[in-house]
């Protein structure tokens, strides 16, 4: 029996898959599935995967993804991050909670 591997993508690498794998079948295959699934089979992507994909451009005409919830990251700014720096400098042992007041 051959070993299954699970292989887990980021949010952004399975946004990028399916926009490939759709253009690719879009273009280049000249929308055959079983050409745009041996294709990508050979980056090991799961046959069922590319599928689905196809599935979903078909159904909605092009792939979309819901942006990803909650809150959004927040970069710090060169001036914070030198102000945190001085506080852990001055007091190593402070905890992150109270540097970060």
């Amino acid at each position: 029996m051959p070993k299954v591997t699970l292989v887990t993508m980021t949010w952004a690498e399975s946004k990028s898959v399916g926009k490939r794998v759709f253009h690719y079948y879009k273009t280049a295959a000249g929308e055959n599935k079983s050409k745009t699934v041996h294709h990508f089979k050979k980056e090991g992507t799961p046959k069922s995967t590319i599928y689905n994909i196809i599935a979903k451009g078909c159904a909605s005409g092009e792939i979309t993804y819901k942006s990803k919830p909650g809150r959004p990251p927040v970069k710090s700014s060169p001036k914070t991050i030198r102000k945190v720096e001085k506080a852990f400098t001055r007091y190593p042992n402070a905890s992150v909670r109270a540097v970060g007041r």
